[in-house]
C-alpha cells in the first residue's frame, strides 16, 4: 500500500478560503460579540454568523434544521431566531444544561426576561458575600477527592469558594430554580479560568509561573452574571419556539418519530485526539455528574470515537477505499496501535449515524458538515475526503466543498477546515 503523506496528493490544501465565509466565523471566537454565545466557552464550536451563511447559501427554503452534534446549540438557536423548527442531539450533560438554561430564558416574555435580568444584577452585588457566609458543600468536596484522586486543580482558597458557591446554587434553587441555573452557568464558565488548568487545544495544567495570573472566582462569576443580564435585554433575545433535544446520543436518532427535517448543519468531533469529556471534567463534577473516576470513562464511551483515549476494543473498517488506505498506513507507520483503531472506529460510527439520520430527512434535504483534517506520524488523515466517500456510499449527493480556513498541526504542518455540503434525495 502506498503511504499517503501530507502534501503529496491533496491539491485542495492550496485552495483559497471561500469569500462567502469569514474564517473567524467558522470558530467559536467569531461569535464573541453575539448575545448568549459566550455564556460558556465551547471553543470547538462555530459562530451564529457561520450558521446564518450556511442557511442563506444552501438551505434558504428550509423550514427545519437538525444538529446531531449540538454542542451549546449554536445551530439550534440561530435557526430558532429565524423561526425555523430546530432539533439537536448532545451527549454531554454540561452542554445540555447550558443549552437548556439558555432556552428557558430566551422563550420568556420580554417583561419576565427583564425581571430575571434584574435578579441577576442583584446577584452580582451579593454573590461574593453569599459564598463567604455559607457552609461548603461537603458532598461536592467528597466527590472532588474521589473523582480526581489527588489531582489539585484549584488552590485551597479557590476550591473553598467553588464548593461554597455550590451551596449558594442549592439555596437559590429552593426559591428560584431559573436564577439558580443561571448562576450555575456563570460558575461553569469560570471554573477553568479560575483553576490551575488552561484551554490550549485540550485542557491541561498551567506551568507554575502562570499561577499568579489566575483570577478570583468571585470576580469571574460576577462578570459573567453581569454579561448575562445585559444579554437578556438584547433585541434578539426572545425566540418563539425552543430548540428541541431529540435524544442525547445521535446514534439513537433512528428511535425518534420522523421529523421530516429539511437541513442538517453540524460539526462532528474532529479526528484529532481531543477528549471532549475530559475537557469538561470540572464542569461535570460541579453539576454532580462526576463523582468517581469511572464516571468519566462511562461518558467517554458514549461519544463518537474521535481520540486515542476514546478507543475501546476493535472496530470494523468501512468498505471505503480511502478509509482502508489511511487505516493501513497508520497500522504500518503509526506510533500507537490505537491510531488506526481510532480512524476505523470514527468512520464506522459516523457512517452509521448518518445512515440513521436519513430516517429524519425530507426529500431533497441538504446536509452541511464542518470538519477538519489531521496528521499522525506524518500520515495525513483527510477526514473531509473520507466523509465524502462514506456519505456517497449512503446515497448522499456531494454538492460542494468549501475551504473555510487554514489550520496547522502541533508540529506546524498545514491543515485546513472545510464545509462539506450534500443533498439527500431519499
Amino acid at each position: 500500500m502506498t503511504q499517503r503523506r501530507l502534501g503529496e496528493y491533496d491539491d485542495a490544501l492550496d485552495v483559497e478560503a471561500d469569500e462567502k465565509f469569514s474564517p473567524l466565523s467558522a470558530t467559536f471566537r467569531g461569535g464573541k460579540q453575539e448575545p448568549f454565545h459566550t455564556w460558556y466557552p465551547y471553543l470547538e464550536g462555530y459562530s451564529p454568523d457561520f450558521v446564518e451563511t450556511v442557511l442563506h447559501e444552501y438551505m434558504n427554503d428550509a423550514g427545519s434544521i437538525l444538529d446531531p452534534f449540538g454542542g451549546t446549540v449554536t445551530t439550534g438557536f440561530t435557526a430558532a431566531e429565524k423561526d425555523l423548527d430546530a432539533y439537536y442531539c448532545e451527549v454531554n450533560p454540561v452542554l445540555q444544561f447550558v443549552a437548556d438554561t439558555k432556552t428557558k430564558v430566551r422563550t420568556l416574555s420580554d417583561d419576565k426576561r427583564e425581571e430575571v435580568a434584574n435578579d441577576l444584577r442583584k446577584l452580582t452585588t451579593s454573590f461574593g458575600e453569599r459564598i463567604t457566609e455559607v457552609k461548603e458543600d461537603d458532598s461536592l468536596l467528597t466527590a472532588y477527592d474521589l473523582a480526581f484522586e489527588g489531582s489539585e486543580f484549584f488552590d485551597e482558597d479557590t476550591l473553598e469558594e467553588v464548593v461554597s458557591a455550590k451551596t449558594v446554587v442549592l439555596q437559590l434553587e429552593k426559591d428560584n430554580r431559573l436564577l439558580s441555573s443561571l448562576l450555575s452557568v456563570a460558575i461553569l464558565s469560570s471554573l477553568v479560568p479560575c483553576s490551575r488548568l488552561k484551554r490550549a487545544g485540550d485542557v491541561r495544567f498551567m506551568d507554575e509561573d502562570e499561577w499568579s495570573e489566575i483570577p478570583s472566582l468571585r470576580k469571574e462569576v460576577t462578570e459573567s452574571l453581569r454579561e448575562m443580564a445585559d444579554d437578556l435585554a438584547h433585541k434578539n433575545a426572545r425566540i418563539e419556539e425552543k430548540p428541541v433535544l431529540l435524544c442525547e446520543n445521535a446514534d439513537n436518532i433512528d428511535k425518534i418519530p420522523e421529523k421530516n427535517v429539511d437541513g442538517v448543519i453540524t460539526s462532528p468531533p474532529y479526528i484529532n485526539g481531543t477528549n471532549y469529556f475530559r475537557n469538561t471534567k470540572l464542569e461535570l463534577w460541579f453539576l454532580d455528574c462526576l463523582q468517581k473516576p469511572d464516571d468519566l470513562t462511562a461518558y467517554r464511551n458514549r461519544a463518537l470515537t474521535a481520540g486515542i483515549n476514546t478507543v475501546s476494543g476493535e472496530y470494523e473498517v468501512p468498505d471505503v477505499e480511502l478509509v482502508q488506505q489511511v487505516v493501513n498506513d497508520l497500522e504500518e507507520h503509526g506510533y500507537d496501535r490505537r491510531l488506526p483503531l481510532m480512524v476505523a472506529g470514527y468512520c464506522w460510527e459516523l457512517q452509521e449515524i448518518f445512515e440513521k439520520i436519513q430516517l429524519q430527512l425530507s426529500e431533497g434535504a441538504r446536509v452541511a458538515i464542518d470538519i477538519g483534517d489531521s496528521i499522525y506520524a506524518g500520515i495525513h488523515v483527510p477526514a473531509d475526503e473520507m466523509i465524502v466517500q462514506l456519505l456517497e456510499q449512503l446515497d448522499y449527493d456531494h454538492v460542494d466543498t468549501v475551504k473555510l480556513r487554514d489550520r496547522h498541526s502541533n508540529n506546524g504542518k498545514e491543515l485546513k477546515q472545510v464545509l462539506l455540503v450534500f443533498e439527500y434525495e431519499g
